[in-house]
């Protein structure tokens, strides 16, 4: 009997602070034993114990500790891929040309290539190696069609060898009876609020998300804004908003929110707002959704595709569009129900054993 084909699932980003790459990965790695059986699987990541407990055990961890990504990248992970004898490697955004078996590559976005100016001189740098490695990669896996079309456009790609498999919504994000008591336990917010995930930096568009609920309170509506996420080098720019419109004390930075934290947020919330300028995807708005959560969220990119006309969708650079979308949603009782429910339903959609079941298929093209 033949062994195992082993595929080498790059895990780098799982517990460096959740971000939509690290929901990707572990989800993934929770499904694919059951999507791909015929495989061996193993992950790569610098601390194996962070992989949460309801991964199979089936997936193998494989400790690579290595920080630097001008190290791990082209000469650390392939070096690791050779010593397993990996028949296929998993990547995100990056392949490297020593890199002995085929590949895989997951592209998130590419909003580095649409706004540059969002981003830092080295993150621009080390994101300028995407062109080659989607070259090189026997599939590019986009996870929306949005986004499969960008790839294909910015690089010239063949659009045979790219593939759109949506992103899947975790099953613990669900409507949750006792939500006002565990965000009034853990986070002290006991006002109805509404919601903004995301890590404050530019391309998330937080301070305009800011402006538009000074304009809300403005117009007599009250509540709360809750603002959950980490520092990505826009915490300035938000405070700088908060003091500007004067909503010091109303605007609660609860930073970034563990996993087993965000289902009560988003349920206990009355609206989410996601007003990004860039999303490859917009899994925020699909798990606000599935939480029972109306979205008012942008009309562009991968996060209008995402939503559908299951939310409301504005123009993201428009204060006085967010802000009146809001308060339509909290002021108008048929309105926010009708949200609710084909929220619910959408979100439904989309499943992480969907996603895997899809990749897996992508696996087997490439090991055939």
């Amino acid at each position: 009997m033949s062994p195992q084909p082993l595929v080498l699932v790059d895990a780098d980003t799982v517990g460096r602070g959740r971000t939509g790459d690290e929901s990707y990965t572990v989800n993934l790695l929770r499904e694919l034993p059951a999507a791909a059986p015929e495989l061996a699987l193993a992950c790569v990541l610098r601390d194996p114990s962070a992989l949460p407990a309801d991964v199979p055990p089936d997936v193998r961890r494989l400790r690579l500790d290595v920080a630097n990504p001008y190290r791990r990248i082209p000469f650390s992970f392939p070096a690791l891929a050779r010593r397993e004898d990996a028949a296929l490697a998993h990547t995100h955004y990056f392949v490297s040309p020593r890199l002995r078996c085929p590949a895989v590559v997951t592209v998130h976005d590419i909003s580095y290539a649409r706004a540059p100016e969002l981003f830092s001189r080295r993150d621009r740098s080390l994101l300028g190696l995407v062109r080659g490695s989607v070259r090189r990669a026997e599939r590019v896996i986009a996870v929306s069609d949005f986004t499969r079309a960008d790839v294909i456009d910015q690089y010239g790609l063949d659009p045979a060898k790219v593939v759109a498999i949506p992103n899947g919504v975790n099953s613990m994000f669900r409507p949750m009876e006792d939500a006002e008591a565990r965000v009034r336990e853990r986070f002290g917010i006991d006002r109805p609020f509404v919601l903004c995930v995301g890590a404050l930096q530019a391309r998330k568009n937080v301070p305009l998300a800011i402006e538009a609920y000074a304009r809300l309170m403005g117009g007599g509506t009250e509540c709360e804004l809750v603002v959950a996420g980490g520092d990505r080098g826009g915490r300035i720019d938000v405070l700088d908003a908060i003091l500007r419109t004067r909503l010091t004390g109303r605007v609660h930075l609860v930073g970034h929110v563990e996993d087993e934290e965000l289902p009560a947020l988003y349920s206990a919330a009355r609206v989410l707002v996601f007003p990004s300028l860039y999303e490859g995807f917009g899994l925020p708005a699909l798990e606000a959704m599935a939480s029972g959560t109306p979205v008012v969220a942008s009309n562009t990119t991968g996060l209008a595709e995402a939503v559908g006309d299951a939310g409301l969708t504005v123009d993201p650079t428009s204060a006085e569009e967010l802000a009146d979308a809001l308060g339509r949603v909290l002021n108008d009782t048929a309105l926010y129900e009708r949200l609710v429910a084909a929220g619910h339903e959408r979100a439904a959609h989309f499943t992480w054993a969907r996603a895997a079941g899809a990749t897996a298929d992508v696996y087997r093209d490439v090991l055939a």
